[in-house]
């Protein structure tokens, strides 16, 4: 195939996913982890399948993508692209794209599983953090509404325990936003060696 026939077969955010960076596609904006970015700077457009940084700006098609986070010349890219999309280069024998297609039939699956896995992980901790955060609340509000003398007099221990529901649950809402940053920011490529119980390097 053509490269031009290649690149009409991707979308940009789906080869960025298969590169292990992290994406928000509601805003269709990414990560550029190949140069240890920790927001979302880099736009992604499918349409034309092209990025931009806009911290760098840098920017350009599909191939120029793959070379940037892959660190290759736009040859090797090409090259990847191709196998990525299951099929062979100008010149390639159709051997060779059974084999791709065979390949890539048998790594999608644990790929799609693990972006489900990680989208469900970070859903359950949000929402442990925004339970967590909901009572801490409601217990500065009982503080600022009430004061000690008042609540002593009645013998009424919940001035102190809202005092210390404040204090300890404030604590592990940041230290929940601090797991929920490093999931976001962990490439696929990490997570997936983290559970294959191999050694992340």
């Amino acid at each position: 195939m053509t490269v031009t026939e290649i690149i009409a077969r991707v979308r940009i955010s789906d080869v960025a996913e298969a590169l292990a960076v992290n994406l928000d596609r509601t805003r269709r904006r990414a990560v550029a982890r190949w140069r240890e970015g920790k927001n979302f700077s880099v736009s992604l457009n499918d349409s034309k399948n092209c990025w931009h940084d806009f911290v760098t700006d840098e920017g350009g098609g599909v191939i120029d993508f793959v070379a940037r986070v892959r660190g290759c010349d736009r040859k090797e890219a090409l090259a990847w692209l191709a196998e990525y999309a299951g099929v062979p280069l100008d010149g390639q024998t159709d051997s060779t794209q059974r084999d791709w297609a065979a390949r890539l039939r048998a790594v999608r699956p644990e790929a799609e599983a693990l972006v489900c896995w990680k989208q469900e992980t970070l859903e359950a901790y949000r929402c442990q953090r925004n339970r967590i955060q909901h009572t801490y609340h409601a217990a500065v509000r009982f503080v600022l509404q009430h004061s000690p003398e008042e609540c002593a007099a009645r013998g009424d221990v919940r001035y102190e325990l809202a005092l210390t529901i404040g204090e300890t649950y404030w604590q592990r809402v940041e230290e929940l936003d601090g797991i929920i940053d490093r999931v976001e920011a962990a490439s696929y490529e990490y997570l997936l060696l983290r559970i294959r119980g191999e050694s992340a390097k």
